[in-house]
């Protein structure tokens, strides 16, 4: 019974998505209603990329992506159409000040083009909300900026990418 009384309790028409209010604080959406923040995670096309490397790394080290293969020779390759970085996630063993460079490229080191720099700032760990343009059928690669001291050690690296399937 729609819109009406049962056993005591009212049963109302069901809300669409669209007209539901979605609180984005803090989410990395940018949807105000539930339809649109369905729509976000939907266009999440990636579920992310982990970069890495153990010991203590100096300024300019390419960090490797899984199976120990140094990401700009042969990074993760972009799948999704009109893709952006859309977070990028940092952890090393020490507090530390760095800055860590997100490049795509073609292969083997060929064409590598610089999409963005986020920097942690004395911390072992930081999350960054980026809007990073990337290239459909390139590979992403990431390398410890120069401003690193010597003291970033066993650095990972996670970047989240949207897009469209």
């Amino acid at each position: 019974m729609s819109g009406g009384i049962s056993n005591g309790v009212r049963i109302d028409e069901p809300q669409d998505a669209e007209d539901v209010a979605f609180d984005n604080t803090g989410t990395g959406f940018t949807a105000t209603n539930v339809q649109d923040a369905i729509e976000e995670i939907g266009a999440a096309a990636s579920p992310g990329f982990s970069f890495g490397r153990n010991g203590s790394l100096s300024q300019n080290t390419w960090l490797r992506r899984p199976g120990n293969v140094p990401s700009n020779r042969a990074g993760v390759t972009i799948n999704i159409a009109n893709p952006a970085i859309t977070k990028v996630s940092c952890a090393n063993r020490n507090v530390e000040t760095y800055d860590v460079e997100i490049y795509e490229h073609d292969g083997n080191s060929s064409g590598l083009t610089l999409l963005g720099t986020v920097t942690v700032t004395a911390a072992t760990s930081d999350t960054f909300i980026t809007n990073f343009a990337a290239t459909q059928g390139r590979q992403l690669a990431v390398r410890l900026g120069s401003t690193a001291t010597g003291n970033v050690r066993d650095l990972g690296v996670d970047l989240t990418l949207t897009g469209n399937n």
